[in-house]
This record gives C-alpha cells, structure tokens and sequence, in this order.
C-alpha cells in the first residue's frame, strides 16, 4: 500500500470521525436547547407560582387587618369590608362603595358549594375588585387601578430578578392592552403566559431575558465546538504520529532490504578472492615459493574480513535480542592496538594505504574485552577503508588523558556532514550521497561500535568535516 493512499483513508477517516462528532454535538446542541426551555420555563412557573402566594398573602393580610392596612395604605387601593351574615352583606369597615351587581354575584356564590377555596374571585371591573373569604364571611373591596399599580406591580417588581422580563396585559373589549412591561418579550423565545386568579382579565407573560438565552446557548455552543476542535487535534496528531511510524517503518524495510543487498555482496568479494586464489594454488599455477606465500596470506586477510562480516551480523543480532554478553577483563591497549596492526597492515597496503599506527610510550590498560577492543577497531578501520578518496592514509593513536585512555581512528577519505554525525551510528544508517552510494556496506559496523563502547563505559565522538576525512575518538575510563 502506498504512502498517497494510506494518507488518504486517514483524511477520509478523519473526516467521517469529525463529521460524526459534528452531527452528535448539533444533536445535543438542539437538546440543550430545549433543556434550557424547560429549565427556564420550570423557573418561570417558579416565580408565577410566588406571585401568587404573595397576592393571596397580601389579601388575607387585607382582610385580617383592615383598619390598620388602610391606614398605612396611602394610596387608597383599600375601600372597605363587608360581612355576610343573614344572607346579606353589611359594611363593616372603611367607607361605603356603590353596590351595583358584584352584591348578587357574591351572595349566588356564598351560596353556591361551586366555591371550594376559602379565598376566591368574586366581581371585577375597570373600578373595582370585589374578592371572597369564606371562612371569615367577608367580602373585600378595592380599587382596582390602585390595586394594580400601587400593590401588584410593586410585588412583581419585588419578586423579579435580572433575568426575567414580563408584560402584564389587559383583556378589554377594544382588544389587549400592555399596561406594564420589563423589558420585551420575544414571541421567537420560549415564554409562559398565565391568567391572574383574582383579576381575570389581566394575563401576565414572563420570559428569561433574551440576552441571557443567548449567553447560555452561546457557551454551550462554543463548548460542543471547542470538544469538536480538540477531538479534531487530537486525531489529526494521532493521524500525523501514525503515518510518522509508518513512512519510517517504510524506511527501516527499504533499510533491511538494502542490508540484505549489502550483505550479500560484502559475502561475494571476500569469498570470490578466496576462491580465485584456492584455485591457483590447487593447479600448481605458482612459479615461486614467495607468490605461494602472497596466495596464502591473501586467502588468509579475506577469510578474517569475512569472519568479521559474520561475527558483526551476529553480534548485532545478539544485541538486539539481549544476548550479548560482555565479559570484562584487564585490556592492554598497547596489545590491542599491536594486534590489530599485525592483522590488517598487510591488508591495507595492498589497497594501496598508507598505515600509522602509534602505540603509547607506556602501558595503558582498560577494563572491556580485547576480542571487543579488536571488532571495535577493524570497523572503524573497515569504514576508514571504504570511504577514503585519492587520500588513503589512516592513523590510529592512543594516548593517556587524565582518568581516560583516548584511542582514536583517523583518515583522509570523503567525511561527513555536520547532519550525519549522529545518525550515522543508528542501524541500517548509510549517508545518502553520490559518494557514499557507490560503496557497499551493511549499516551495522558503527552502531555496533557505539553499542560495545557505551557497554564497557566508554564514549565515542566525530570530528568531520566533508572531503576532510573523518576521526572518530573513543575514550574508556583507565584501568
């Protein structure tokens, strides 16, 4: 599958994943809404319902302590009482009201069972309000329009808060008549709209102001979008990481292939001159004993490089697995550093390399591995090999600083940029240029390097500058 549609069906899914969370938030954007209708409507019927206790209060306070009432009552809303006794009504307290048809309507309902509440409407009209109490036989009289503005608006006013806007209205016979508004009532907004108990022909809307509608529906909203926006983040990151291992899980396989590739030709030339040189010996081609000699050590140095071919294959996969173990022992530098130029400077000098090799004035031991120390420094001396250019020198030196040995590998070849300098040690890891693509190699030799020197303490730096040849510098505590 390749990168282009991998990256496809993670938009595609990115986007079905974003639309469902979209279509589901709008949904539950819509059922917030009407949560919040209920809510402000159940908080409407709350304050309709202490309207009314209030006026019931302030009634049965009328009746019970009329003369007092009326005298604190300025505005003259209250006119009088009258008590029910006899079948009729006689003025008890305050002043005598003209008593046209609300006397009969009252005494059919004093007389009536219809009446189930001990406090209830009785007679209405744009001059008076005429209320019942049954349990007292009393009758109270009062001005409606002193009333309504002096006692019931100023209630509304009291029980109201910042939210709520409400129109009282009055049903006449020209029509409906707004006679006391806060605020405007909005026909698009969810309102109620409920009839006075005692005074029927005034309605009363409430609403929560629409402003604050707004503000609750708006943060809703902008919390559904702002869950939407994270979710999004988080799945193009998600995305973004996923197609990240993948292109480099596509690398690391195009790396192995490459490995493979390479390792197979490191196998060939080593083998091949094995083989060539086998069989110039076995026909008795050699005219001197000194060629004979020249066939036998030839067979001999690429029979070395192919066990050490093989023993950094190994190695890395015992790495890489755990395996590996490292055995430490007291290590003469001085016999490693010897060691290793009695095994490759015959080498070398065939391929036409000049090889300086300085050993310290004195001993200087490490505690690691020696077999370690020598795959150590024939890979740094295999890259050394490969990558050097019409400049084919190498030096290798070891020299006491402070509490360290410092053992370092130097040649002439190519270098390596800046950008390289520490990538090159991850496995598979070949710089990607012209010059470097001409040359075979395995990717393993400096990250096993790496890998052993960090085993035994030690640390590995590079000095490189490109076509200015490269020093790699190892340094191990001193034993």
């Amino acid at each position: 599958m390749t990168g282009k549609r991998i990256g496809l069906i993670a938009i595609l899914a990115l986007l079905s994943i974003v639309s469902m969370v979209s279509i589901h938030s709008w949904l539950s954007s819509q059922e917030d809404a009407q949560l919040l209708n209920n809510v402000f409507a159940r908080q409407l019927s709350g304050l309709w319902a202490g309207v009314n206790q209030q006026s019931i209060e302030l009634i049965n306070d009328y009746i019970t302590n009329f003369d007092s009432n009326r005298a604190k009552n300025q505005d003259g809303s209250l006119k009088a009482i009258y008590q029910y006794k006899n079948e009729s009504f006689t003025l008890i307290s305050g002043e005598y009201v003209e008593q046209d048809s609300w006397i009969q309507q009252a005494l059919q309902a004093w007389k009536s069972n219809a009446v189930k509440s001990d406090l209830f409407f009785v007679f209405e009209s744009e001059k008076w309000l005429i209320l019942g109490k049954k349990s007292e036989n009393r009758l109270l009289v009062l001005s409606n329009p002193a009333f309504i503005r002096y006692d019931f608006f100023p209630m509304i006013r009291l029980l109201n808060n910042d939210y709520i806007q409400y129109e009282v209205i009055e049903r006449s016979k020209t029509g409906l008549k707004t006679i006391l508004s806060e605020g405007e009532i909005i026909a698009d907004l969810p309102y109620i709209e409920r009839e006075f108990w005692f005074s029927p022909s005034l309605n009363i809307r409430m609403q929560m102001e629409s402003e604050q509608i707004q503000t609750l529906s708006a943060q809703r909203s902008f919390r559904s979008w702002l869950v939407i926006g994270l979710i999004v983040l988080v799945l193009g990151i998600t995305f973004g990481l996923l197609f990240r291992f993948w292109k480099k899980e596509q690398h690391i396989t195009q790396l192995k292939t490459d490995f493979v590739a390479n390792v197979s030709h490191e196998l060939k030339t080593p083998l091949a001159l094995i083989r060539m040189n086998a069989e110039t010996l076995s026909l008795g081609r050699v005219p001197t004993e000194e060629k004979r000699q020249h066939y036998l050590r030839v067979i001999e140095q690429e029979a070395e490089r192919l066990g050490h071919l093989i023993n950094n294959v190994l190695n890395f996969s015992k790495l890489e697995s755990g395996k590996k173990e490292f055995q430490t022992e007291m290590v003469s530098v001085n016999d490693v550093l010897a060691q290793v130029e009695d095994s490759y400077r015959s080498y070398v000098e065939r391929l036409g390399f000049s090889f300086d090799v300085q050993l310290p004035e004195t001993q200087l031991y490490i505690t690691s591995n020696k077999n370690d120390m020598i795959e150590i420094l024939l890979n740094l001396l295999d890259n050394a090999v490969k990558y050097s250019l019409d400049k084919k020198h190498i030096q290798i030196d070891a020299a006491k600083e402070l509490s360290t040995v410092r053992i370092s590998v130097k040649d002439s070849g190519m270098g390596i940029p800046r950008e390289w300098q520490q990538s090159i040690f991850e496995p598979f890891v070949r710089i990607e240029n012209s010059l470097t693509q001409k040359t075979k190699g395995t990717g393993l030799g400096l990250s096993l390097v790496k890998r052993m020197v960090s085993a035994y303490h030690g640390t590995i730096q590079v000095e490189s500058e490109p076509e200015n040849g490269t020093t790699i510098i190892l340094n191990f505590p001193l034993a």
